[in-house]
């Protein structure tokens, strides 16, 4: 229970309703449809990256630049990142996966596990980035079915029970909806991935055919940009 509660924002029930409304909304999105958007949430992540990295970047040259200056900068790393983010998603999301779990899992371990818990933490986020660029499809589907499922519970937990802090009404509350619409969004991603793969894939390619032919002619398959 004390690693649910150290999961469970202390402030959230202090949010406003219409945000706790707009994050629901949010999560189930990425619970039902996380694997589908794949691409698009990466595309504008890195956009946003981009448009922040720039900014950092000419701010530390010039401390009043120009808006074109501005504008350069942010608008031309945050097509770069996009575009970077689209065609790499297999490895970008490997390297986000692990640098996310080795950064969070021993601040939200050290409140649960103790300080010396970290190296276990460090060493399960390679092995999940080794997982998610090998697996990347099982592992988008399950990591944002989870992520999107307990957001949602967390946040529908808020706002029916406003100042409740977890470990009252609220945790029991969060843990039922965040199983439910976990295991819901799983089943539920599963099955749009085979639809949209089979509708996404070349007329040739979608049953039978030789190697060369499912690759485009030349049998390779790439690695970091496949899905």
């Amino acid at each position: 229970m004390a690693f649910l509660t150290a999961l469970f924002p202390p402030d959230l029930a202090a949010a406003p309703a219409g945000a706790l409304a707009l994050g629901i909304l949010w999560a189930l999105v990425n619970c039902f449809f996380g694997y589908v958007l794949f691409r698009v949430f990466l595309v504008i992540w890195g956009a946003m990256a981009g448009v922040l990295l720039g900014a950092g970047l000419v701010f530390s040259l010039r401390s009043v630049p120009a808006a074109a200056d501005l504008l350069v900068a942010c608008g031309g790393l945050a097509v770069l990142l996009g575009l970077t983010s689209w065609f790499f998603c297999r490895l970008l999301f490997a390297i986000v996966v692990t640098v996310g779990f080795c950064a969070a899992g021993p601040l939200v371990g050290a409140a649960s596990f103790g300080p010396g818990a970290w190296p276990a933490w460090v060493l399960t986020g390679l092995g999940l980035g080794l997982l998610s660029f090998l697996l990347m499809r099982p592992m988008v589907i399950v990591l944002s079915a989870l992520a999107g499922g307990l957001g949602a519970g967390a946040y529908a937990a808020a706002l029916a029970h406003g100042q409740t802090r977890p470990g009252a009404m609220a945790m029991p509350l969060w843990v039922a909806l965040g199983v439910v619409l976990t295991v819901a969004g799983v089943i539920v991603q599963a099955r749009l991935a085979r639809r949209s793969r089979s509708r996404l894939r070349p007329p040739d390619s979608r049953r039978g055919g030789s190697r060369a032919s499912r690759s485009g002619g030349t049998g390779v398959h790439p690695r970091f940009t496949h899905v």
